[in-house]
Parts: structure tokens; sequence; C-alpha cells
């Protein structure tokens, strides 16, 4: 049952929802992400970062894509508004995200699939491609 409260839309916390607040705080500790949105009102199954080196640097979002799935990890860049198209998110801009880091965003959409137990593969395997893209810049 979804909820409409003060126009905000409340999704009831599931399985999902859960695994998604446990994979974003495991990636949010990797130096160089944030999030993108709010925190808490969010699609429960979803994560939008944004995706720099260490030291700051935009890592390209879709180079980033290539390379997850080189180890059986599939996400999107961009917003799924965009993600077809070759040009800039719009609800990105909209959410006032630089423009200079819209290209650096990676979309990872969860399903009740996933258990805990893949969090370390995912989290270390964004880490290390992370790493790597960054030092073929």
């Amino acid at each position: 049952n979804i909820k409409i409260i003060d126009k905000q839309v409340q999704f009831p916390s599931t399985k999902t929802s859960s695994l998604t607040r446990t994979l974003l705080s495991h990636l949010l500790n990797i130096k160089g992400i944030s999030l993108t949105g709010h925190p808490e009102n969010r699609l429960p199954n979803l994560i939008s970062l944004i995706v720099c080196s260490k030291n700051n640097i935009p890592i390209s979002g879709r180079m980033l894509v290539r390379e997850l799935s080189n180890y059986g990890i599939f996400v999107s860049s961009g917003s799924a508004c965009s993600s077809a198209k070759n040009n800039s998110s719009t609800v990105l801009e909209a959410i006032n995200i630089d423009k200079n880091l819209i290209k650096s965003s990676l979309r990872i959409s969860l399903g009740s699939w996933l258990t805990e137990l893949d969090f370390d593969y995912i989290t270390n395997t964004i880490s290390n491609t992370i790493e790597k893209i960054a030092l073929i810049k």
C-alpha cells in the first residue's frame, strides 16, 4: 500500500528497501561517492549516486557501467529519463547537480534477489573499478 501524505509518497518498508538502505550506507563509505536526491524520500529500490575519484575527479558513469558489467554488476548511468539518450539528464539538472558531475552519475536498481552477502562484493568491486578508471585518466 502506497500512501500519499502531505503531497509526498511514502512506500511501505520492504526487504528491498531495507537492502537499499544497507547497500547505500556501504557505498557512501567510498571516498568520492555522494548520493543524489533526498536520503529518505526516494524510491525504495533505487540508489542514485555521483561518482568521483578519491581526488574528487569526476568518473565517467558510462565507463563505470561498462567496467562493472565485466564483473557481473549491471547498473546504469544518468537518470532513467535520460538513459536512452546521449544527452544530459534533465532530472539531475532539476535537482541542481553540477553540470560537470552529471555524466558521473550511477544508478543502481535493487531487487529482492540480492542479499547482504552480495554487498561486500558490490562495494569492493565498485571501489576498485573507480580506482582503476581514475588511473586511466
